[in-house]
């Protein structure tokens, strides 16, 4: 996605370059390639060739119909989380139990996130912002899914949100409320996993999860620092509340 977003703004190879991660030998994606496309269009195609290409072919067919980049940046996002839920599910008992649990709070976290924002946000219709949503949550599945983008209002769809879910979303207002509340719900399931369970595939998924997001609210507090923001600022821009549960995971 960052170099789909210096493609589009016409960025020179080089400052793309410098924006992405080295992975070295473990990389799967043909950066170098892709930072010389000369178009989106471009891009995609090169996309299709790489081990991305199911998520590319969803995303040019996206762009093909309708030339917006919101929405092929959207596709990806589908394609991503729909592909780790489907890779997930061929997983043994031992360990695919709790990883489901893990990946299912994250794809409820982004699906619920992406219903409120291309209804109530970009007023996208119900049966688009329906397709562009990921399959396999664990508290939201299809059926939940279309019933939540029918909801004319966020508060609507807060109601409509089945247990224990409407519980826990019950005081939200806003979309970043939401958003705070539905980190939070993800977040304990990668502590519970971590710290009360035995070994198995989740657990260090977990721990990179919450590492993850340690590293997010670091980030946002030396930003929030460097603009000398106040602290109270800073602690809502980190999402930091005095009631947090402990999130330290080893270190």
């Amino acid at each position: 996605k960052t170099i789909l977003r210096g493609v589009r703004a016409k960025w020179k190879p080089e400052a793309i370059g410098a924006e992405l991660l080295d992975l070295g030998a473990m990389a799967a994606l043909p950066s170098e390639h892709l930072i010389h496309a000369e178009d989106i269009a471009e891009l995609l195609r090169i996309l299709e060739k790489s081990a991305y290409a199911g998520m590319a072919r969803q995303a040019r067919s996206v762009f093909e119909t309708q030339p917006d980049w919101f929405r092929v940046e959207a596709a990806l996002d589908r394609e991503y989380f729909a592909g780790l839920a489907k890779r997930v599910s061929f997983l043994h008992e031992a360990d695919g139990r709790h990883l489901r649990r893990l990946i299912g709070a994250l794809v409820d976290q982004m699906n619920l996130l992406w219903v409120l924002r291309y209804r109530h946000t970009y007023g996208l219709a119900s049966a688009h912002a329906y397709f562009l949503l990921a399959p396999a949550g664990h508290h939201l599945g299809r059926r939940q899914l279309l019933a939540l983008v029918q909801q004319e209002s966020v508060e609507e769809v807060i109601t409509a949100l089945p247990p224990p879910l409407n519980q826990r979303l019950a005081t939200c207002v806003t979309i970043e409320d939401v958003e705070t509340a539905m980190r939070q719900e993800t977040e304990e399931v990668a502590r519970f996993l971590l710290y009360r369970t035995n070994f198995n595939l989740a657990r260090p998924c977990a721990y990179l999860l919450l590492r993850e997001r340690q590293l997010w609210q670091l980030h946002a507090l030396l930003k929030g620092s460097q603009l000398q923001l106040a602290p109270e600022l800073m602690r809502h821009a980190a999402r930091l509340t005095a009631a947090a549960p402990d999130t330290r995971v080893g270190g």
